[in-house]
């Protein structure tokens, strides 16, 4: 009877335990065969390349929806706002609200003509650009003739709501342009 030395158990070549990149490491199955070192380098890589096809996809969905809302606008006889403009309308808006605070603590002083105040009530907001539905405007309506009521309280009470929502409007394009801004900081 001769013995021969065998080996019992699960026999594993040791290359397949080397990692995958070669440095002499010991890779690890969770990490697909990588070392730790090696492992890090590979996630990087490949989260970079999933940040820059995520960054390109949204590029391409913004551009996209300014090309249809811009020929949306035009087939309704609008033309599309450039960035220029837009920097005017803000701008303007800026300036506009600066004479309103003024004329706003001046103007507690003092008592207009119920003939202005009145037209100064109906006209409408020329800071909120914004496309209105039906439903909107006919809850709009039913709102001012329910204040037309209450009279002075009334034309109070609409000069707030008024203001209340200019200022909503105002910090929501002043966040989502500081969201735009950040963004793109981040980009580079």
């Amino acid at each position: 009877m001769s013995l021969k030395s065998e080996r019992r158990g699960i026999h594993v070549d040791q290359s397949e335990l080397l990692c995958k990149k070669g440095c002499g490491y010991y890779g690890n199955p969770a990490w697909h065969g990588f070392c730790s070192k090696c492992w890090r380098e590979e996630y990087h890589k490949a989260r970079q390349k999933q940040i820059q096809e995520d960054w390109e996809l949204a590029e391409r969905l913004q551009r996209e929806e300014e090309e249809a809302f811009a020929s949306s606008q035009n087939t309704q006889g609008a033309q599309s706002l450039t960035f220029s403009k837009f920097e005017e309308k803000k701008t303007n808006e800026k300036t506009r609200k600066v004479t309103t605070v003024k004329k706003f603590f001046s103007a507690s002083s003092r008592v207009g003509s119920k003939k202005a105040e009145i037209q100064e009530a109906k006209a409408p907001s020329p800071s909120i650009n914004r496309q209105t539905s039906i439903e909107t405007d006919r809850v709009s309506k039913e709102f001012i003739e329910f204040l037309k009521t209450f009279h002075k309280t009334g034309q109070e009470v609409y000069k707030q709501t008024k203001l209340f929502l200019e200022a909503m409007h105002y910090k929501r394009v002043s966040y989502s342009y500081d969201v735009l801004n950040e963004n793109t900081l981040l980009a580079v």
